[in-house]
């Protein structure tokens, strides 16, 4: 959602990036499901 506000011109605390920088917020990669490397269509 604040990546659409940013979209709009909203300024938003933390943004977007802080957030998925955030390693607390993050799960651990061996906790993520595998994902299909490739390009989306």
């Amino acid at each position: 959602m604040a990546t659409e506000l940013e979209r709009l011109g909203v300024k938003v605390v933390p943004s977007a990036a802080e957030l998925r920088s955030d390693d607390k917020l993050s799960p651990s990669p061996s906790t993520q499901p595998a994902r299909p490397s490739g390009r989306r269509k």
